[in-house]
């Protein structure tokens, strides 16, 4: 399953914490998924995060694409098919 290829990063502005919520966001990014591993306290500045919590996966994050400028998308849970009309 690993690597995931061309995965889209996509900004919004509240943690969507229930399986069906959405809401507007924007896409910034296209990368590639490398590895992924139990989420350490050691890593949080390397994580851009506020403090640590046992539990969660750091994905390690390869290719990274910025869109340029981010184009408005719906932001949902978990992973999602995401097609965009960019021709």
């Amino acid at each position: 399953m690993l690597p995931l290829k061309d995965l889209m990063i996509v900004e919004n502005q509240n943690f969507l914490l229930k399986d069906g919520d959405e809401e507007t966001g924007f896409a910034v990014a296209l990368v590639d998924i490398e590895s992924v591993h139990p989420w350490q306290s050691d890593e949080v500045d390397a994580a851009c995060a506020t403090d640590w919590t046992e539990g969660y996966l750091a994905w390690v994050i390869r290719n990274i694409r910025p869109i340029d400028p981010p184009i408005q998308v719906m932001a949902k849970r978990k992973l999602y098919l995401l097609e965009l009309d960019i021709g």
